[in-house]
């Protein structure tokens, strides 16, 4: 599918990748039997390639309408932020802002 005719199938824009708003990274789009489906997009570092940040796209599901759909968008953020936000909590439950990086 050539992008023009998939930027053409978005319906609702919920987040895009860039300040100039022309890559749309999380949107509900129509498909193809008249329903909506609810798309998010990952940032993906292959370590075993050469390439670095990928973006994967990911169905979160097809809804009736498209306010269901932005709705799946919205609470698979929340999920997201609020598993990352325990990563940073103590076995106490307080924030541990002295958590080690990565690298």
């Amino acid at each position: 599918m050539t992008a023009e005719l998939h930027k053409r199938r978005i319906v609702c824009v919920l987040d895009y990748f860039d300040e100039e708003n022309e890559l749309p990274w999380d949107y509900v789009m129509r498909s193809g039997d008249g329903r909506f489906e609810a798309v998010v997009t990952y940032l993906y570092d292959d370590l075993r390639d050469e390439k670095h940040s990928v973006a994967r796209e990911r169905s979160l599901g097809v809804f009736d309408d498209c306010n269901a759909a932005a709705r799946a968008i919205w609470a698979h953020r929340a999920r997201l932020e609020a598993a990352d936000h325990q990563t940073w909590r103590t076995p106490d439950g307080r924030f541990d802002f002295n958590k080690p990086t990565e690298h």
